[in-house]
C-alpha cells in the first residue's frame, strides 16, 4: 500500500485543547483535529509545544526532517512578539531566588523599557528560513499572529506594533494565512488563545488557503 504524503503542522499552545476560565476547548473542537479529518489524503502529523518560542520549535526540526513533508503549516510568534521585562534565564534566577513578588510592581515599566523578546525579529526570520531549508516542502504555510485588541495593548504596551512586525516576517518567508478578521469573541480572555469559535474560524481559513 502506497504511503500517504505528509502534512506537518508545528505550533505553540494556540492550537491545543485547553480550559481557561469559562472557555473550554476539547480535542475534537481544535482546528488540528478538524484538519486531520478534512485532509484524509494526507498523513497529518502535528507537533505542539505549550509556550513555545520559534526556537523551541526549531529544536524539533532534526526529529521530523526525515518525514520529508509535502506541506508544512506553522503557527507561532506571539511568544516571541510579546514584549517582556526579563529573558528566560533572568526569570528563572528571579524565581529561584524567590524574588518574583518583589519584581512584580516593576514589570510593566521594565517591559516598556526593555522590550525583551525570546526570539528577536532577526532570529525569528532565521528560524523560518531554516525551517524551509530543512523540510523543503512543496508549500510552506504559516498562520498570522492574532490581532491585539485595546485591552491587550493596554496591558502590554507595544504588543500591536510587534505583532505587525512579526506578521510581516511571516508573510515574507511563507504563505501566510491572514487571521486578522477572526471574531473577537473567538479569542479567549487571555487575548491570545482561542475557543471553539476561534478554532472553527482558523480551520475555515486554512481550508480556503490550502488547495492541495
Amino acid at each position: 500500500m502506497k504511503s500517504k504524503p505528509i502534512f506537518l503542522i508545528m505550533t505553540d499552545s494556540v492550537a491545543l485543547p485547553r480550559g481557561v476560565r469559562d472557555s473550554q476547548v476539547f480535542w475534537e473542537e481544535t482546528y488540528i483535529h478538524k484538519l486531520k479529518k478534512h485532509y484524509s489524503q494526507y498523513e497529518v502529523i502535528s507537533v505542539s509545544i505549550g509556550g513555545a518560542s520559534i526556537k523551541d520549535l526549531r529544536s524539533q526540526f532534526k526529529y521530523y526532517s526525515c518525514l520529508r513533508p509535502k506541506l508544512v503549516l506553522i503557527q507561532c510568534g506571539i511568544v516571541d512578539a510579546f514584549p517582556r521585562a526579563f529573558g528566560k534565564i533572568e526569570l528563572e534566577i528571579i524565581k529561584k531566588a524567590r524574588l518574583l513578588r518583589f519584581t512584580k510592581p516593576f514589570v510593566a515599566g521594565l517591559r516598556k523599557i526593555r522590550q525583551h523578546h525570546y526570539a528577536d525579529p532577526r532570529e525569528f526570520e532565521r528560524c523560518l528560513k531554516e525551517l524551509n531549508d530543512v523540510f523543503q516542502p512543496k508549500s510552506f504555510y504559516s498562520l498570522s499572529i492574532l490581532p491585539a485588541n485595546k485591552e491587550y495593548e493596554s496591558k502590554a504596551n507595544g504588543v500591536t506594533e510587534n505583532i505587525n512586525l512579526y506578521n510581516a516576517i511571516l508573510s515574507e518567508h511563507s504563505l501566510s494565512i491572514d487571521l486578522s478578521n477572526i471574531p473577537e469573541e473567538g479569542i479567549m480572555p487571555d487575548h491570545h488563545h482561542i475557543n471553539s469559535l476561534g478554532h472553527s474560524f482558523i480551520f475555515s481559513e486554512i481550508v480556503k488557503s490550502i488547495k492541495h
